[in-house]
């Protein structure tokens, strides 16, 4: 355990095959810190490999490492097994937000819009409520196919279900409104509900990041951002509205 938490992996692995070899269970807290270490590191077919143990000992695994493995299969582009993965976390946790989102992030993955419109109705029968990482993962997709209606049939929807934008969402509207999408009515009435005048942050889980990239509003705050002085950093409290005003800038 402590080469694991170390990320020592070939010590780690030495003594694993030195307690294989000598036919001693593993307990299972070592099981989960080796899936995690080859999780952080990104090493996939060893991951999948210590995740198959894991599952066949009937282990709950917590949300933290969950995201982790989840952004391993992200970043090498398994959204196949994306899918597998959040079906089998499904089966075991509840179909959770964490495993929505991850059943989404499969079929953006795959640009697939039945698959999307499946999840959607899945969780419509389900009665899912609509949360800021689902408006955003929808939202993302449209945009990515350049379907303006149904984009702004996702962002009608949320305003009516209350669901407050964040960072990632004002973000998502700017971008669509510099590829063609009118965004004046969103915009007004997320500003008539006070949304902008709320301090900025971010509530998208960070997977979505880790599948979409980020887009070209957040990619400019940054930039703006890091030329600030360090005092102007320390005493601004950034709302929704200064972010807008900086990508203006």
């Amino acid at each position: 355990q402590e080469f694991s938490r170390g990320r020592l992996i070939e010590k780690m692995e030495k003594f694993y095959r030195i307690l294989i070899s000598k036919r001693m269970n593993l307990q299972i807290c070592t099981l989960i810190a080796m899936l995690e270490a080859y999780s952080d590191l990104g090493i996939l077919e060893k991951m999948e490999k210590m995740y198959a143990k894991v599952l066949n000992a009937n282990v709950y695994i917590k949300d933290y490492l969950i995201r982790k493995m989840a952004n391993v299969y992200i970043q090498h582009c398994r959204f196949p097994r994306l899918d597998e993965f959040g079906n089998e976390i499904g089966s075991k946790n509840g179909r959770t937000e964490l495993v929505w989102c991850i059943l989404l992030l499969s079929a953006v993955g795959l640009s697939s819009k039945r698959g999307i419109n499946s999840i959607k109705q899945e969780m419509v029968r389900g009665k899912v409520r609509l949360s800021t990482t689902f408006t955003s993962i929808f939202a993302l997709f449209y945009l990515k196919m350049r379907d303006f209606k149904a984009l702004n049939a996702v962002f009608s929807e949320a305003m009516k279900q209350r669901v407050e934008p964040d960072i990632i969402m004002v973000g998502i509207l700017f971008d669509a409104c510099s590829v063609g999408y009118n965004c004046k009515y969103v915009l007004e009435k997320w500003r008539s509900y006070g949304w902008l005048e709320e301090t900025a942050e971010m509530r998208t889980d960070p997977l979505v990041m880790s599948a979409f990239g980020k887009g070209s509003f957040i990619l400019k705050c940054e930039e703006v951002y890091t030329s600030l002085g360090s005092k102007a950093k320390e005493k601004k409290i950034w709302k929704y509205d200064d972010l807008i005003k900086l990508f203006f800038v």
